[in-house]
């Protein structure tokens, strides 16, 4: 059977949606994505979580400093707390049951918060560009892999050129979470804990077609999801 999953939509002030690429994605490696959003209970989480086979959270705003024991900067976009809370709770509910997660921009970054990470707010330039102006098809830095992590294992590469599209980043991790993989400024573009928990800052939605190693990525959640 195709395992069944989970995708938080992004939302707006008159919206909730989410890039047809994500789904287009999720269809590729053979699972049926299950689309989310607005949901403020736990126990309405819980049946969720109960729903599906595989989690994935994709891009979108910044979380909602509060969430890590922080108070609001001056840069901060597209917050919902209550897209928030309903993602932060997903990630909880679904690595308690053993549910793989896999998140891609802010989700690697709700991932470091859903297990007690912090945030920079906004990054400072360092000598990489991590808000490209080129489309996200087009990859403009490396990245370098930790040697013997999961990602390296799934990847089979030590480095990778990745698109960039964030101002914020991994800073303190969370608990049970490590950094395996860099950019050549330090910024952490790759984090995981025990299973399949897996955060990855570039979009590689937009990268596998062209680049293998993000093909291997998508099958093994996929994989993980149906076992």
């Amino acid at each position: 059977m195709k395992p069944r999953i989970g995708l938080t939509l992004r939302v707006s002030e008159s919206s909730v949606y989410l890039p047809r690429v994500y789904v287009k994605t999720i269809l590729e490696f053979g699972g049926i994505p299950f689309l989310f959003s607005d949901i403020s209970s736990e126990e309405d989480v819980n049946r969720l979580v109960d729903s599906i086979d595989g989690l994935l959270i994709p891009g979108g705003g910044d979380i909602h400093p509060s969430f890590y024991g922080e108070r609001p900067g001056g840069h901060l976009k597209g917050v919902y707390r209550e897209k928030d809370f309903l993602d932060l709770t997903l990630v909880r509910k679904a690595r308690s049951k053993g549910i793989p997660v896999l998140g891609i921009c802010r989700g690697a970054q709700v991932i470091n918060v859903a297990f007690g990470g912090t945030l920079y707010q906004h990054l400072k330039h360092r000598g990489v560009d991590h808000v490209q102006g080129l489309p996200y098809e087009y990859p403009i830095h490396e990245i370098r892999i930790l040697e013997g992590s999961f990602l390296h294992k799934l990847v089979g590469k030590e480095t990778l050129k990745v698109n960039s599209f964030h101002h914020q980043a991994v800073k303190e991790l969370g608990e049970g979470l490590r950094a395996v993989a860099w950019a050549p400024d330090g910024v952490i573009e790759a984090i995981e804990g025990q299973g399949f928990l897996l955060g990855l800052q570039p979009h590689i939605e937009w990268l596998w077609a062209k680049e293998e190693a993000w093909k291997k990525v998508f099958r093994a959640f996929i994989e993980a999801s149906v076992s």
